[in-house]
């Protein structure tokens, strides 16, 4: 039998993280949720997760800051690591190019159930 994947979920509003944990969690996921980017980035780079979930809208620093701080410069931080953006922000065209270069994937919360969540994350 495989692993559980891990999940490091970088979310700070803590009904919308319970809510996608408790699915995540009962389709075998192994969950753990920081609430803002300065323990996210600290807890990516000293453990293994198979997948950074990471809201955009956190504190210090934003989510954004935290893509660019684990992609590092050239791009290739954590490479071993799926960084999913799990967001309802909406940014500009340009910003978003930059920032889903990035990212295995860009996700809108508005648009995916708990459910869908774990579909998307399976296909990684």
């Amino acid at each position: 039998m495989a692993e559980p994947k891990r999940i490091l979920f970088i979310e700070d509003d803590t009904p919308v993280a319970d809510m996608y944990t408790e699915e995540l969690k009962s389709k075998g996921f192994q969950v753990e949720v920081v609430a803002d980017g300065t323990t996210g980035l600290k807890r990516a780079t000293n453990n293994h997760y198979d997948i950074l979930l990471i809201d955009l809208m956190i504190p210090k620093p934003d989510g954004v800051e935290v893509v660019n701080r684990l992609r590092g410069k050239d791009g290739t931080g954590l490479r071993n690591s799926k960084l999913v953006v799990f967001t309802n922000v909406v940014l500009d065209d340009k910003a978003f190019q930059k920032l889903n270069s990035q990212v295995d994937k860009y996700l809108i919360k508005a648009n995916t159930i708990p459910s869908k969540l774990v579909e998307e994350l399976n296909s990684l």
